[in-house]
């Protein structure tokens, strides 16, 4: 996993994509490097003393080709790495000194050259084993609760910079998990986040185990911080207390979708909406 800073081709030697910046003549915005890539996530460890990236890519190969399996050793399937999540997460709020624990303890379990002399990991896969990378991490060591806002894909640069300014100020909502960013395509459908153009995603992890805290108060700085951006969030993980009542203003079909489904489910059965 590459540091945030300072940019470089070549991920052992620091980050291939300018994540706060509008990219160089040789270095991708976020937003190009989103646009670019047919799958992609970038999962960011804001930590102080760690604040490190790990770039996620893949694309479709043609059926006809000829290949052999090598699965995506994805970060925290090592044993050692969900003991130290099961213990140092649940104790972030008690003691103050476990940020910086947590950085040390990262950077021995993820060295910048993982994966290989050029610090790249390849792989080839299935698409249903590679795709949903989590489903590699066991929910009983590492049970996890998430918040996931959607923004127009053009507001990356200001969004991540916020997000940078959040991690600054709010030493509570670095934690000791991390925060994913990806894109969504366009979506056809009234309801979904990305209904009216292409959208980035800002998905944040809180540990499900921590006896110290919940989940919701710990996304209520995220929540705040975005407010003015008029974020849509994802249908199946945690919303404000108040998103509801923000729905109508925030979906351009609403008051159609209303009437669709009064018309054809007038019991009001179907209470969730899919992404």
């Amino acid at each position: 996993m590459p540091p945030l800073l300072p940019l470089s081709r070549n991920p052992s030697e620091g980050c291939p994509i300018d994540i706060l910046g509008p990219g160089t003549s040789d270095i991708p915005s976020l937003q190009a490097h989103l646009t670019e890539n047919q799958f992609t996530r970038v999962i960011w460890w804001p930590q102080e003393g760690l604040d490190r990236i790990s770039v996620w890519k893949a694309k479709q190969t043609p059926s006809e080709e000829e290949w052999t399996i090598k699965e995506y050793d994805e970060l925290l399937r090592n044993s050692l790495q969900e003991l130290y999540f099961k213990h140092s997460t649940s104790l972030r709020e008690t003691i103050l000194l476990i940020n910086p624990l947590a950085a040390l303890l990262l950077r021995s379990f993820s060295p910048v050259t993982q994966g290989g002399e050029d610090g790249v990991q390849k792989f080839y896969d299935c698409w249903w084993r590679a795709l949903p990378m989590v489903n590699e991490i066991s929910d009983t060591i590492m049970p996890a609760s998430f918040t996931e806002l959607w923004f127009p894909l053009n507001q990356t640069e200001e969004i991540m910079n916020e997000l940078n300014g959040l991690f600054k100020k709010h030493f509570t909502a670095v934690g000791n998990f991390f925060t994913e960013v990806y894109a969504a395509k366009e979506s056809p459908f009234w309801m979904s986040p990305s209904y009216g153009g292409d959208k980035v995603r800002v998905d944040t992890t809180w540990f499900t185990a921590n006896k110290a805290g919940d989940p919701a108060n710990f996304f209520k700085p995220y929540w705040s911080t975005f407010e003015k951006r008029g974020y849509r969030c994802h249908w199946g993980k945690y919303t404000p207390e108040e998103y509801g009542e923000r729905v109508e203003s925030r979906y351009q079909k609403y008051s159609e979708w209303m009437k669709v489904r009064e018309k054809m489910d007038p019991k009001q059965v179907s209470t969730f909406v899919h992404n």
